[in-house]
C-alpha cells in the first residue's frame, strides 16, 4: 500500500463497511441502483452487502463509500496566531500564491480569496490515518486560513490539527520573508514559561469571567493534568503516577473532586461550559477550551460546541444544536480576545506585577 492513498479493498472490508451502522440503507440502496440493481425493502442489510461485496468494484465504488464514512466529521477546534510587523497587501497576495504552490506540489488544492478586509487560504487535503478501519483510512477535509491585518501585524486563524498545523507553519514563514525586514513576532496563547500549577488553572477560571457581556451558567467538563517529574532518586518510587483525569457533571470547578486532585498537582487543561448573556434572555452557548499539549500548555484551541435554544416560556431546549455561522463567528472572537486577556493577566502575576490568589 502507498502511504496516504487507500489501498484496493478486500471483499470483506467492503462487506464490513456495508453493515456498520452509519452506511444506511439509503446509502446501499443508491449504490446498488447505480449498477441497475433494485432491492426490495424486505432483504436484510447482510444479504445486500454480501451480495455486493461479491460484485467487482472499482476506485469510485471506494471513493462513494469512503465519501459516505467521512461525511460526519465533528468541527474542528480553532487556534490562532499573532504576527507582529508590517506587511502590505501586495505582499501578503505574493506569500498566498507561493503557499498555494507549495501545498498543491504535496497533492492538495487550494484557492485563495479576499472576504472584505480579511484574507481566506482555503484547503482541500486527504487526511490519513492508518488505525481506522479500511474506508476511512483517507478522508477528503477542508480547513480555511484566515489572515486578518491588525494595527500591530496579522492575526492567522484556522483549524487545528496535524495537517493545518504544519501547514500554518509553512504560512507564517511565508508571510515573514515577504514583510518589511524579512522577519515577524509572533505570539501565540500558551504558557509553557508558566511553570506554576496554581497559575495554570487560574487561567481557565479567569477566562470563564473575561468572556465579555457573558456569564457563566455551569461548567460541564474539567480535564487535568499531572506531569510526571523526574526524581533525584528511586527510593520511595513505586512505579504509580496518574497522568490524567476528567471530570463530567454540574458544578465542577467548585467540587470536592476537582479542589482533591489540584491540591495533588493536577492542572487543569481542559475544559468545556455554558455561557449566556448578561444584559439580557439569549441562548444558552457551550464553549470548549483547551491546551492540546498539555504537559507545556501550549496549542491553545477553542470552539462553539453548539447552543441550547431559548423558547418561547423562557427556558433553554434540552437538545443541542449548531451554531449559525454568524452567531458562532461572534463567540469564537469573544473566547479569543478573552484568551489574550486571561493569558496577559496571569503572566503579569507570574512576572510578579501582582499579588492575588484565587
Amino acid at each position: 500500500m502507498k502511504s496516504g492513498h487507500l489501498y484496493y479493498a478486500s471483499d470483506k472490508a467492503v462487506y464490513d463497511a456495508l453493515v456498520q451502522y452509519n452506511f444506511k440503507n439509503a446509502d446501499i440502496r443508491e449504490l446498488l441502483l447505480s449498477r441497475g440493481i433494485l432491492i426490495s425493502q424486505d432483504t436484510e442489510r447482510k444479504v445486500l452487502a454480501l451480495y455486493f461485496s461479491r460484485m467487482n468494484h472499482d476506485y469510485y465504488d471506494h471513493q462513494r463509500i469512503a465519501g459516505i464514512f467521512g461525511g460526519n466529521s465533528r468541527k474542528e477546534r480553532v487556534a490562532i496566531s499573532s504576527l507582529q510587523g508590517t506587511i502590505g497587501d501586495s505582499k501578503l497576495e505574493v506569500a498566498a500564491q507561493a503557499f498555494k504552490e507549495e501545498l498543491e506540489s504535496k497533492g492538495a488544492k487550494v484557492s485563495v480569496k479576499w472576504v472584505q478586509k480579511k484574507m481566506e487560504i482555503t484547503v482541500l487535503y486527504d487526511d490519513y490515518n492508518s488505525n481506522k478501519s479500511e474506508f476511512k483510512q483517507t478522508v477528503e477535509r477542508e480547513g480555511v486560513f484566515e489572515i486578518e491585518v491588525t494595527d500591530s501585524g496579522l492575526n492567522v486563524r484556522g483549524p487545528q490539527n496535524n495537517f493545518m498545523d504544519n501547514s500554518k507553519g509553512i504560512l507564517i514563514d511565508l508571510l515573514a520573508k515577504n514583510s518589511e525586514g524579512g522577519s515577524l513576532g509572533l505570539k501565540e496563547i500558551e504558557m509553557s514559561s508558566i511553570h506554576d500549577n496554581k497559575l495554570r488553572t487560574k487561567f481557565f477560571r479567569r477566562l470563564l469571567a473575561n468572556l465579555n457581556g457573558y456569564v457563566l451558567k455551569d461548567v460541564t467538563d474539567v480535564y487535568v493534568y499531572n506531569p510526571k517529574i523526574k526524581a533525584d532518586s528511586a527510593e520511595g518510587d513505586l512505579g504509580i503516577h496518574i497522568t490524567k483525569a476528567s471530570l463530567k457533571g454540574e458544578g465542577l470547578l467548585f467540587s470536592q473532586e476537582l479542589d482533591g486532585l489540584l491540591k495533588t498537582g493536577f492542572y487543569v487543561c481542559k475544559i468545556v461550559w455554558t455561557t449566556h448573556s448578561a444584559s439580557e434572555k439569549s441562548d444558552l452557548y457551550e464553549l470548549e477550551a483547551q491546551f492540546t499539549e498539555p504537559e507545556h500548555c501550549e496549542k491553545f484551541s477553542y470552539a462553539v460546541k453548539g447552543r441550547y435554544k431559548l423558547g418561547d416560556s423562557g427556558h433553554h431546549n434540552k437538545n443541542k444544536t449548531t451554531c449559525e455561522s454568524l452567531a458562532e463567528k461572534r463567540m469564537l472572537r469573544l473566547l479569543e480576545a478573552a484568551a489574550m486577556k486571561t493569558l496577559d493577566e496571569v503572566a503579569e502575576e507570574f512576572s510578579g506585577g501582582k499579588d492575588e490568589t484565587n
